[in-house]
This record gives C-alpha cells, sequence and structure tokens, in this order.
C-alpha cells in the first residue's frame, strides 16, 4: 500500500534535454522528496513517474511554495509527449518511495 505525502498542483512543463521532464507547479500540502513517486491524469490516462529531481522556489507573501519536480521517463517519446502537454492545474498526489 502506497502512502500519500503531499499534493502538488501542476501548471506547466519544461524539457531538460538529456535527463527528463520537469513538472512546475505549487505544492498544496504535504512535502516531496527525491525517490517519491507522482500520480497525475495525463490525457484521461492515470500516470505514475518517479521523482528523480526538485527545484523548491521561495514563498513570497504568504503564498504557496512553488516547485518543478523532475521525472524519470521512459524515452524520448514519452518526454515529447509530456513536453507538449498542457496540464491546466492538474493535481498531482505525490507517494513516498519504496
Amino acid at each position: 500500500m502506497m502512502i500519500e505525502k503531499g499534493k502538488i498542483e501542476i501548471s506547466e512543463t519544461f524539457k531538460i534535454s538529456g535527463r527528463g521532464i520537469v513538472l512546475a507547479g505549487i505544492i498544496i500540502e504535504g512535502q516531496i522528496n527525491t525517490g517519491d513517486f507522482i500520480q497525475f491524469e495525463y490525457n484521461g490516462e492515470s500516470m505514475k513517474k518517479r521523482i528523480i529531481g526538485l527545484d523548491r522556489g521561495k514563498k513570497e507573501n504568504g503564498s504557496k511554495l512553488k516547485v518543478g519536480i523532475l521525472i524519470n521517463c521512459e524515452n524520448e517519446v514519452e518526454m515529447e509527449k509530456f513536453h507538449e502537454w498542457n496540464p491546466k492545474l492538474t493535481l498531482g498526489k505525490v507517494f513516498q518511495g519504496q
């Protein structure tokens, strides 16, 4: 059984050549660590990806913490698929890594 430990609102994606895709957004609750998994809906399909890197932004004037989550992609085709995706504030749930 996977333990949910956080939620992120995904607002956009970035491609980092040779590394993977960054899901950018704000942490709604909980905490996120490298090695955890993020689960989100992509075009009606549930996706679960390992988090391989994090870039935490700053909180400003009591706002939510901005974050960039680098996810592991299977191949270049999958990277392009996520790069072209407009997440429109998709909710991502974060689960503790195994």
